[in-house]
């Protein structure tokens, strides 16, 4: 459920924070040219996310070790 709503949060308000603070606000990039750098950036971090699910869905999957019994 997590990854869901972080698929779906993270890049877009990723995207329109950084096309309004940090490329027009900060850097004065034109806003056409903004929205292009903060959409790309937007789509890196769908790949971070789903590279992060992945490695989570793969982990959970494994067999947790037993630790050694001292009686």
């Amino acid at each position: 459920m997590i990854y869901s709503i972080a698929i779906l949060i993270v890049p877009l308000g990723s995207m329109f924070f950084l096309k309004r603070f940090f490329f027009e606000a900060i850097m004065g990039v034109e806003p056409k040219d903004s929205m292009t750098y903060a959409a790309i950036i937007a789509i890196i971090l769908v790949y971070v996310i789903l590279v992060l699910w992945i490695v989570t869905a793969y982990n959970e999957d494994k067999p947790k070790p037993k630790g050694d019994k001292k009686d």
